[in-house]
């Protein structure tokens, strides 16, 4: 028979063995928890949305003396855009070419002008430079209006005069196409002679705010 003394002392020795053993494996656990490694951090590259493309542009002129030329080339190097010179096909030189314009302008008749090279569907803004003939757009630039107005979604207006008319010729040019324009500019001869008129091209260009 075991004596009590020797079971109470197994009990004992059971009794620490599972205290040890309970103790080692949170030890175990608590470690292994230590251990265990970390995630690796993702890092997310978030993309700058695209800035909007500036507007697509086109600067359509014409010009008999040249006045009106000079100054289409100075929007179109300041917009960096593509330019348009509206080509007619009559002899306009001289008194007789003035006064033969002129008696046409007012009748508001229509001019033969060359085949153009870029659709104006093409662009969200066509800016359409004339010189004033007795207050009214040049007959080619009325031509080109007649031919093209359903293709212009946006438009603005220059002119250049040796006298007056200009606000005549913006509201024919307006009501030709059925759209009022972004912006309007007038260039007077004198300025265009005395290379002046550079600050009032730059002012048209900001008022369309698209530079």
């Amino acid at each position: 028979m075991v004596s009590v003394k020797v079971k109470i002392a197994l009990a004992v020795l059971v009794l620490s063995g599972i205290v040890v053993s309970q103790h080692c494996f949170a030890a175990a656990k608590k470690k292994a928890v230590k251990e265990q490694p970390k995630a690796a951090s993702v890092k997310v590259e978030v993309k700058a949305e695209p800035s909007v493309a500036k507007s697509k542009i086109l600067v359509v002129f014409y010009s008999r003396t040249g006045n009106t030329k000079k100054v289409a080339e100075e929007i179109a190097a300041e917009l960096k855009c593509d330019i348009e010179e509206i080509l007619d096909t009559k002899d306009r030189s001289g008194m007789s070419g003035y006064m033969a314009s002129g008696k046409e302008a007012m009748k508001k008749q229509v001019a033969v002008i060359k085949e153009i090279k870029n659709n104006p569907a093409n662009y969200d803004l066509v800016i359409l430079g004339t010189p004033v003939w007795a207050g009214k757009m040049s007959s080619p630039v009325r031509t080109y209006v007649i031919q093209n107005k359903e293709k212009l979604k946006n438009v603005a207006f220059f002119c250049t005069m040796g006298g007056g008319g200009n606000k005549k010729a913006f509201a024919d040019m307006e009501e030709a196409i059925g759209k009022k324009p972004a912006a309007t500019m007038t260039i007077l001869e004198r300025e265009v002679k005395k290379n002046e008129y550079k600050a009032k091209v730059e002012g048209f260009v900001k008022e369309l705010s698209v530079k």
